[in-house]
C-alpha cells in the first residue's frame, strides 16, 4: 500500500463528503466568517454569498451553525459581504428590534471594563447581560435594543443552574393556555392524577409558583399548558424568539415522587377547567417528543431576558410577534395578571438586588406600593445549589428608555448584591 505524503494529509478536509455533496464548515466558538474564509482560500464575500438564505450579514454568525463553503473559491472581493454588513447595521439602528436578538447584536466588552474600572470583583461563575431599550417619541415602537454582555456567557445554556427564573416560562405558557380556552386567571383548575384529584384557583398556583418560587406548584402550570406546548415548535418559548430553552423534568422531584409522579413532566393527567358555569375538560396526553436539553430545565441569560422583553413590551410588539396573552393597546387581564406577579419583591425573605434596585430607581413613597405609570421593578428570580440568578425589567416613566438586567453567579444569596449596585449606577449616570 502506497503511503500518503504528510503534506496531503495535512491538507485534507477534515471530514469526507461524497461525490456532489457541498462543502460544509461547522462554526466553532470565537471563529469569525472572515477567519473561516481564510481557512479554505476563500474571501469572505464569496462565504457569505454562498450562505445568504441563512446568513444576514458576514456579523451574524454563530457557533454550531452550518455554513457552506464554496468549491470554486477565488479568494477576490466583490463588496458583497460589506454592503450587507453595513445593510444590517442600518436595520439595527434604524428599525424595531422587536424582542429577537442573536450573538452579533452583543456588545461584550464595555461591560466588564466599566464595572471592573469601579472595583466589581467577580463572583464565581458570574455571568451578567444588560438590554437598553430606546422606543420610539410615542412610546408605541421599539426602535432599537443595545446588549452589553460580561463574560461572553449570556447566550450559553451551559455551566449554570437557571433554577427558578424558569418558572417565568411555565406561568406564561400556562396563561397562555388558559387564554386560548377561553378561561381568566380566575379559574379553578383540577389534576385528576390516578392518585386521586387535586384541585387549585389558577390565581393561587401562580402566586406560588411564580411568585414565591414553589416547585410543586411550577410542575403543576407546566402540566396545565402541555409539554409540547410549552417546548415545541409552535410552543410558547420558540414563538417567543427563545433560541435555546426548556422545561423538562419535575423540580422538588422526591415531594413529586411521592404523589406518584414521574420525573418527566412529558406527561399531564386529565385536567378539568372550571369558571361560572363554565367547563373544559382536557384530555390526558404524553408526549414522545425528544428535546436537546438534558437537565431539568435549560435557558441563558438571553433567553430569559427576551420572555421578560415579550412580557413588558408587550403593547410595543407588532400583532404577530406577540404572546397570545392579549392584543390592542391595553393591557389584557392575562398580561396585566402575570405582571402583577411580577411586580413584588418576596416578602419574609433576603431579597438583596431587588433591594439595591429598589434604593437606586424606585421614590421611597413608591417602594412596595406601585402605582400606574410610576417607577417600577418586575422580576422573576431563582436560588439553589448557591446559585443566584435575577432577571429584572426597570421601568422609568419619564423617558423613551426601558432597561432589563439579568445577572447569575454561584456563591450565596448576597453574590450578586456588588453587581447590581455597580449595574445601577452605570445606568443612572448614564454609563451605558
Amino acid at each position: 500500500m502506497t503511503a500518503v505524503p504528510a503534506l496531503l494529509l495535512l491538507l485534507a478536509p477534515t471530514v469526507a463528503r461524497a461525490d456532489g455533496e457541498p462543502r460544509t464548515h461547522t462554526v466553532k466558538k470565537g471563529e469569525a466568517i472572515h477567519s473561516i474564509a481564510k481557512q479554505y482560500g476563500c474571501s469572505v464575500d464569496e462565504v457569505f454569498t454562498a450562505n445568504q438564505d441563512r446568513v444576514s450579514s458576514p456579523t451574524k454568525i454563530f457557533p454550531g451553525q452550518v455554513l457552506t463553503i464554496p468549491d470554486d473559491c477565488t479568494g477576490k472581493k466583490t463588496g458583497k459581504a460589506k454592503k450587507a454588513k453595513g445593510t444590517a447595521r442600518k436595520e439595527q439602528y434604524g428599525r424595531s428590534r422587536d424582542c429577537r436578538w442573536d450573538a452579533a447584536d452583543v456588545n461584550s466588552r464595555t461591560l466588564k471594563r466599566k464595572m471592573k474600572s469601579k472595583g466589581f470583583k467577580a463572583p464565581p461563575g458570574f455571568r451578567a447581560l444588560i438590554v437598553k431599550t430606546t422606543l420610539s417619541r410615542d412610546r408605541k415602537r421599539i426602535l432599537k435594543h443595545e446588549l452589553f454582555d460580561y463574560g461572553g456567557e449570556s447566550m450559553s445554556h451551559r455551566g449554570w443552574n437557571p433554577a427558578s427564573t424558569v418558572k417565568l416560562f411555565s406561568g406564561v405558557s400556562a396563561l397562555e393556555r388558559l387564554k386560548e380556552l377561553g378561561f381568566s386567571p380566575q379559574a379553578r383548575v383540577t389534576f385528576h392524577y390516578d392518585s386521586g384529584d387535586k384541585s387549585f384557583k389558577v390565581e393561587d398556583l401562580y402566586e406560588k409558583a411564580v411568585h414565591l418560587s414553589k416547585n410543586i406548584e411550577h410542575n403543576r402550570l407546566v402540566q396545565l399548558a402541555g409539554f409540547d406546548r410549552v417546548n415545541g415548535k409552535r410552543g410558547t418559548l420558540k414563538r417567543a424568539g427563545l433560541d435555546f430553552s426548556y422545561v423538562m423534568r419535575a423540580y422538588e422531584q422526591s415531594n413529586w415522587a411521592k404523589e406518584g409522579h414521574p420525573p418527566s413532566l412529558a406527561a399531564s393527567p386529565k385536567i378539568t377547567v372550571t369558571e361560572g358555569k363554565r367547563k373544559k375538560v382536557l384530555k390526558a396526553r404524553k408526549s414522545k417528543t425528544k428535546y436537546p436539553c438534558h437537565s431539568a430545565a435549560c435557558t441563558s441569560l438571553s433567553d430569559l431576558s427576551k420572555m421578560m422583553c415579550n412580557l413588558m413590551l408587550h403593547e410595543q410588539l407588532p400583532q404577530d410577534q406577540r404572546l397570545n396573552l392579549g392584543s390592542g393597546r391595553g393591557q389584557s387581564k392575562h398580561l396585566l395578571f402575570i405582571r402583577r406577579k411580577l411586580n413584588r419583591k418576596r416578602s419574609g425573605k433576603k431579597d438583596a438586588v431587588w433591594d439595591v434596585l429598589e434604593k437606586h430607581f424606585i421614590p421611597k413613597d413608591q417602594r412596595e406600593n406601585p402605582i400606574k405609570g410610576g417607577y417600577q421593578l418586575f422580576r422573576k428570580a431563582g436560588y439553589s445549589e448557591e446559585w443566584l440568578s435575577e432577571n429584572m425589567y426597570i421601568y422609568l416613566p419619564h423617558g423613551r428608555t426601558r432597561w432589563i438586567v439579568s445577572l447569575a453567579g454561584h456563591d450565596g444569596r448576597t453574590c450578586l448584591t456588588q453587581a447590581a449596585d455597580i449595574i445601577a449606577k452605570l445606568i443612572k449616570d448614564g454609563e451605558l
